[in-house]
């Protein structure tokens, strides 16, 4: 008697296929982890403040929406900020000590200048 060899050839369609569903549950197992470590995405986040004025930068509104971070291992990297003279700063956002992608982008601004300048919708302001 003689033996049947089954040999299976996938098809290029179905290799394709196999394919596409790893690389889709790779991306979902993959997306779980701390979303402030996310490779390859680069996120600034936008601060406004007067001079004199330190922000809280803990009480922003999106470090509270995120469940997945612990606030007592959240820091920033506040030393190339100077409150005290206009400008825009770059304040990296630390977890654990490390970098995260995450960046603060603090504009410092001066409240009498502000006041002098005319709004470009024609409101009027009050003081």
């Amino acid at each position: 008697m003689t033996k049947k060899t089954w040999k299976f050839r996938p098809s290029v369609y179905a290799i394709f296929v196999l394919v596409v569903l790893l690389l889709g549950i790779f991306r979902i197992f993959a997306g779980q982890g701390n979303p402030l470590f996310e490779k390859g995405v680069s996120t600034t986040l936008y601060l406004n403040c007067y001079v004199g004025e330190i922000p809280d930068f803990y009480n922003m509104e999106f470090f509270q929406e995120e469940r997945q971070i612990d606030e007592n291992k959240l820091s920033f990297d506040e030393s190339e900020c100077d409150f005290n003279t206009v400008g825009t700063y770059q304040v990296p956002v630390l977890y654990d000590g490390q970098t995260t992608s995450y960046q603060i982008q603090v504009q410092v601004k001066d409240r009498e200048i502000e006041r002098e300048s005319v709004p470009s919708n024609g409101e009027v302001w009050a003081d």
